[in-house]
């Protein structure tokens, strides 16, 4: 559905972007996002079964050996009274998944990823209200060392800005899978004179990045954009605006 706005002689549609570039695939990404789903393929592409495995490459990668590393999860799983979840066995393994990622905090900043799926997928990283349509599907995660590239040396002011630039991805690749990723096309006496896309997000948000991609005496044309037009194509709009513009001059 297009969002129209007009202001002689110019007609500016925002248009949903059908074929957005897939944020985890086609750009340089801070963090890495592993999710496990039965029916949804998202995130990064990885190796792992399942998020058992995953931890246990995190313990590896941390203590530099594949024994250790299993010596270690059975160490804190036994931590883990199984007893008190008696048969809600999802509720004990998620208590030693959080017993591992706790062990696993002095070498990385680690963010949580919930999905909630009802007529589409959104994600984040607080978890939703509704508990039959959501749940946690994996983790973004950045080592210790990428931090320390990344922002010069770790420290707790380096840590916070690594979990804001994690939720952050988390919040771009939320506007891919939602489909808020959207394109402009700019008409000029009904002559297509610009367009561009790659924009996602909130509209505000997307109107206020669009303004700099405007000529000159046009840009504010972007606040009075408003879904006008429901059932109607680019090519109807231009011809109504002509004709009404036709009438005027009359």
């Amino acid at each position: 559905m297009s969002m129209v706005a007009v202001k002689q002689p110019y007609v500016l549609f925002l248009v949903d972007d059908n074929s957005p570039p897939n944020p985890r695939t086609e750009q340089d990404n801070f963090g890495k996002m592993i999710c496990f789903h039965r029916r949804y393929n998202i995130g990064d592409e990885h190796k792992f079964n399942d998020p058992d495995e995953f931890l246990m490459d995190l313990l590896e990668e941390k203590l530099g050996a594949a024994d250790a590393a299993e010596d270690k999860f059975t160490e804190l799983s036994s931590e883990v009274n199984v007893a008190l979840y008696k048969s809600q066995a999802s509720q004990s393994r998620k208590a030693i998944h959080e017993k591992i990622l706790e062990y696993l905090s002095s070498s990385y900043v680690i963010e949580p990823i919930f999905m909630y799926d009802h007529s589409g997928i959104t994600i984040n990283t607080k978890g939703f209200s509704c508990p039959w349509d959501s749940g946690q599907v994996g983790w973004i995660f950045a080592s210790h060392d990428t931090i320390k590239n990344e922002f010069g040396q770790i420290n707790d002011e380096t840590i916070e800005k690594a979990k804001a630039l994690l939720k952050s991805e988390v919040k771009e690749y939320d506007y891919y899978l939602s489909d808020q990723c959207y394109g402009f096309r700019l008409y000029k006496s009904n002559e297509e004179i610009a367009s561009c896309w790659g924009f996602s997000g909130e509209i505000r948000d997307v109107q206020n990045e669009i303004k700099e991609y405007l000529p000159e005496g046009c840009k504010e044309i972007v606040e009075s954009l408003a879904y006008r037009y429901e059932d109607a194509d680019i090519s109807s709009v231009l011809e109504k605006n002509k004709t009404l513009n036709e009438e005027m001059e009359v």
